[in-house]
This record gives structure tokens, C-alpha cells and sequence, in this order.
């Protein structure tokens, strides 16, 4: 349950990654093994850094023995940036500006997508919130009833993509 689309800003340096974009995906596997999920960050690093988080987490032995799972990460599909659950269930991701064409998830998760050096540039913005955001990413759900959206970053300008949002599309947002 909760608000389709929610945006939570909070300052840098509160765990925000940890809890957005690794944590979240391990228990969300808890009650829906099946759950597809696409992230996207601003820094390739942060990408390959969360995603590798989330998979070692669910594969610890502490993680299997303490929820006992009746899924484990796939053999076959068990890379940095995309893991799947043998349920079914995947975490994929993607930098914010790259191509996501003929993915489809159940939730899209957006951690800090803007560049702090790069943040007042008109041109990264626009890349990032009208090229990438409204032209490519935000339509990549599996059921536009049902999947859900999630934006968590710093505000850094404005118009950064928690601006955007607010400013195109502020009744389909809850705001924390």
C-alpha cells in the first residue's frame, strides 16, 4: 500500500542508499519474491556499489538464516548490476541518463539522479529530467495501476528532478 509515487528529500550523509536502494529490495523479497525493481543513480559507481550491497546482503548467511527465504539469487542471472531471485524477483541498475529500453518493473527507485558538480548546468538538468526522466524512465513500470515510483535525493537547485516533479506533476506525488 502507501502513495504510488513518492518523493523523500533528505541531506546527504543519512544512510539514504543503504536504505532506499539496498535494504528496501531485501525485504521487499521477504513478502514478494517476485518483485522487479529498477535503480538509478546519478554516479555509475553508486549504481554498482548498491546493487553488489543488495546482492551480498541476500545471499549472506546471515540474511538466509535469519528470514529463510524459499528463494535464492538466480545462478544464471547473478551480476553486479542485475540479480535475479529464483521467484522471479530482479534488481537491476542503471545510471540516470542511460538506457533502460524494454525493462519493466513493479518499482522504479531514483537515488540522488543529479550530479552535485553538475548541477547548474541547464543542459545536465534538462538531460536529466526531460531526456531521461520524462521521455525514458518514468514510464518503465510493468502495471501502471499497481507499480510504484520512488525518488530520494538531496536537494541541489530548483530544478533538479525533485523540482520537476513537484512543478509538472505535483498532485502525483506524496512529498516527505
Amino acid at each position: 500500500t502507501g502513495p504510488q509515487n513518492l518523493i523523500i528529500n533528505v541531506p546527504p550523509g543519512t544512510c539514504k542508499s543503504l536504505i532506499f536502494s539496498v535494504f528496501a529490495p531485501a525485504w521487499m523479497w521477504l513478502f514478494r519474491p517476485s518483485w522487479r525493481a529498477l535503480y538509478a543513480s546519478g554516479a555509475a559507481s553508486v549504481v554498482s556499489r548498491d546493487s553488489m550491497r543488495c546482492r551480498d546482503l541476500v545471499k549472506s548467511d546471515w540474511y538466509q538464516d535469519t528470514f529463510q527465504p524459499a528463494w535464492k539469487v538466480s545462478a544464471t542471472q547473478d551480476e553486479k548490476q542485475h540479480f535475479a531471485t529464483t521467484a522471479g524477483g530482479w534488481r537491476k541498475g542503471t545510471s540516470a541518463g542511460g538506457g533502460v529500453t524494454g525493462e519493466r518493473a513493479d518499482f522504479l527507485g531514483v537515488d540522488d539522479p543529479n550530479e552535485a558538480k553538475e548541477i547548474h548546468s541547464k543542459a545536465h538538468r534538462t538531460t536529466i529530467n526531460d531526456n531521461w526522466w520524462a521521455q525514458a524512465f518514468h514510464n518503465r513500470i510493468a502495471d501502471p495501476s499497481r507499480s510504484k515510483r520512488g525518488l530520494i535525493q538531496q536537494r541541489l537547485h530548483e530544478e533538479d528532478l525533485t523540482g520537476f516533479l513537484l512543478d509538472r506533476e505535483a498532485g502525483a506525488w506524496a512529498h516527505l
